[in-house]
């Protein structure tokens, strides 16, 4: 279980959270100026969080407004995702959206239950075989995108991704190859609401992407 995560970036600073009993404590320093602490009660966030390629963002059950951002991946994707976990669910707690489970929500097993898909990616994957808007200009680390190939296949079998995942695949076999790199940046913005389901399983992937705000 883990409960602090601690997120940093030389330009905008660093920004630590953790979940303390019923809510989240953020404690952000940017740079040469004073540190700035904040509390929010697990109980005022949604469930489901917000997706996009860089960011997992929860929001506001009242107004909506997002509250607290995460970048994906960061300090590395095994405690980013633990962390992300552990938040979801004491948020669903939290909020009640998980009391048909005895108040315990597991992940995983939602995961499988609901094939894959979480509410806010449904299965509908969009197509669109035009120019990728994105690239790809970090390294690719063997090891992590292997584990992300792997996390896609148990966690999402709907044949339209399939172009996607096979895409990777033939990354893993040579990563320092443009046009391969290429490939994976236009068939990922293909995806379209899709994104969100992968980045969710595979978060890595989203450390990939050039517009991540904890890029190097």
């Amino acid at each position: 279980m883990t409960t602090r995560l601690t997120q940093k970036h030389w330009l905008k600073g660093v920004q630590a959270l953790e979940i303390d009993g019923a809510d989240l404590k953020i404690r952000r320093k940017p740079p040469f100026r004073p540190a700035v602490q904040t509390r929010i009660p697990l109980a005022a966030l949604g469930p489901e969080p917000l997706l996009s390629p860089a960011c997992v963002s929860f929001a506001s059950r009242a107004s909506g407004q997002v509250l607290v951002s995460l970048a994906i991946g960061r300090p590395d994707a095994r405690t980013f995702n633990e962390f992300l976990g552990e938040l979801r669910t004491r948020v669903s707690v939290a909020t009640g959206a998980d009391a048909g489970n005895g108040g315990a929500p597991d992940f995983e097993a939602r995961a499988s239950a609901l094939n894959g898909n979480v509410q806010d990616a449904p299965p509908e994957f969009a197509v669109d075989d035009g120019a990728a808007t994105i690239r790809i200009r970090q390294a690719v680390k063997r090891d992590e995108l292997e584990q992300a190939i792997g996390m896609l296949r148990r966690h999402l079998d709907e044949a339209s991704i399939e172009p996607f995942i096979e895409a990777l695949e033939d990354l893993l076999s040579d990563p320092a190859d443009q046009a391969r790199l290429d490939e994976v940046a236009r068939r990922f913005a293909g995806l379209g609401i899709g994104q969100g389901a992968v980045l969710t399983y595979a978060p890595y992937l989203g450390f990939l992407l050039s517009d991540h705000p904890f890029a190097d």
